[in-house]
């Protein structure tokens, strides 16, 4: 029916905040408490009638719980109420196979022009793999140059994206970082916050659902990740 496009379009802000309410009353200190907390995500996330639509709410939930993005995804594409997730319980925190952000960045380093345009700072939620981002794009993506300048965690991110294979749609897995980077943004709370700053909020809540649009999604990316710069460079500047 012609109603169910702006259906979903409606349903999709008030998905995001029943998503949140679920994760935020619900611990997440223990493999076990992750994988319930997935669990209950992805039962709300499995109403939404677009399999598109559930998979990009999947690739969110996934990193907020340190869990595989695939495992979320594919119960994303069965549907069902009653989703059923295991996870080892001797599984480390942040693997990095295991994270959306390591996804990204291993396309980066093995095959930059698939997904350097979709990319930036703000959508490394974390330290390690921003820092690793930003020594390939200062290198142009010279593998050479970012590990002699990287130790630590960031170097270790590098040389595993070096080697790891990755089957991944790229432009996907950058619009799962460039939504879940605009929520976070969009939590912060602003006392005090001017017009201009609430309409530039509310239009990001609106192309924030345009990612789900194939037609849509490219502008709406593009506008985004601007948006997200601009965002934290007045962020820093007030700090």
């Amino acid at each position: 029916p012609e109603s169910l496009p702006l259906a979903i379009e409606q349903a999709s802000p008030f998905l995001a905040f029943r998503i949140d309410r679920v994760l935020a009353t619900m611990p997440s200190d223990t493999p076990e408490h992750r994988t319930r907390a997935a669990e209950s995500a992805m039962a709300v996330v499995n109403e939404h009638p677009n399999v598109n639509v559930r998979k990009l709410y999947a690739g969110e939930v996934a990193p907020r719980l340190d869990l595989p993005v695939h495992d979320l995804v594919l119960i994303a594409e069965q549907g069902g109420r009653a989703p059923a997730l295991i996870v080892p319980a001797s599984r480390r925190r942040n693997a990095p196979r295991d994270n959306a952000e390591f996804a990204v960045l291993a396309v980066l380093v093995q095959d930059w022009d698939a997904v350097a345009p979709w990319l930036a700072g703000p959508l490394f939620s974390d330290t390690a793999n921003r820092q690793a981002f930003e020594a390939l794009v200062e290198s142009d993506g010279d593998l050479e140059i970012v590990l002699e300048r990287l130790d630590g965690q960031a170097r270790d991110v590098v040389e595993r994206a070096a080697i790891v294979d990755v089957e991944v749609d790229a432009p996907m897995e950058a619009r799962v970082l460039i939504a879940a980077a605009v929520r976070r943004e969009l939590r912060r709370v602003i006392p005090g916050a001017d017009s201009e700053r609430i309409a530039s909020d509310a239009q990001a809540r609106r192309l924030v659902e345009d990612l789900q649009d194939p037609h849509r999604a490219e502008d709406a990316a593009e506008w985004l990740l601007g948006w997200l710069i601009e965002r934290e460079e007045v962020s820093d500047g007030a700090s």
